[in-house]
């Protein structure tokens, strides 16, 4: 269930608006983990709870919505949630620090309930597509390691290519993989991995006898 943590000086009046929407984003399935009168209480707070998005008043006592945004985005595990900045506020200068402060959005007071769960609801799926973007580079990283030699791998996270060696004398081994594709679903390439140290174990002998090396 996505989770928000509203930081404001009027939590009730912030809370019948909809920031948090009280029932009304309780409805639809947004979980409030936890609350904040001052930038420092809310800084504490998102450590402890990792909420999935913040709703933060500009106008904090003690730390304004600035410090207190650029100060929990230090904080491990939430440089990448996302705040909502809700103010009274509608100069650009204003707008442009809050975004250099780590902010998304902005939503100007009076607060509409509608435009705050929409606001809200974008910022979450956006959220979750980074997520799934990231995992999804992350296991393409991981798939280069089973598909290529090391150093070629290695060249590719450098320079997004491979520049072709040349070697002289070598003898080509090739080996069909039955069920290749199946196994490559089924373990992220483990079981490829693990087949291919072995072939290289049952060859080594061989290469070293006739002081050769192995390219993988």
């Amino acid at each position: 269930m996505p989770r928000t943590l509203p930081i404001s000086q009027d939590l009730r009046k912030l809370m019948s608006f909809g920031a948090g929407v009280g029932i009304e984003v309780r409805a639809k399935d947004l979980e409030i983990v936890g609350t904040a009168l001052s930038g420092e209480a809310a800084i504490e707070e998102i450590d402890k709870h990792k909420p999935d998005v913040v709703l933060c008043d500009l106008g904090l006592p003690g730390l304004d919505g600035y410090a207190t945004c650029e100060r929990f985005k230090k904080l491990p595990g939430c440089a990448d949630v996302p705040v909502i900045f809700l103010t009274s506020r509608a100069n650009v200068e204003d707008e442009q620090r809050g975004f250099e402060a780590g902010a998304v959005d902005y939503i100007h007071k009076p607060i509409s309930p509608p435009v705050l769960r929409a606001r809200g609801r974008t910022q979450l799926e956006l959220k979750r597509a980074l997520e799934v973007a990231r995992a999804q580079y992350r296991k393409a990283d991981e798939m280069l390691n089973v598909v290529l030699p090391a150093v070629a791998a290695d060249e590719i996270r450098l320079n997004g290519t491979v520049t072709p060696k040349r070697v002289e004398q070598a003898v080509v081994m090739f080996a069909d993989v039955v069920g290749y594709s199946r196994l490559m679903r089924a373990d992220e390439g483990r079981t490829l991995r693990d087949l291919s140290a072995h072939l290289s174990e049952l060859v080594a002998p061989v290469v070293t006898r006739f002081a050769g090396r192995i390219v993988k």
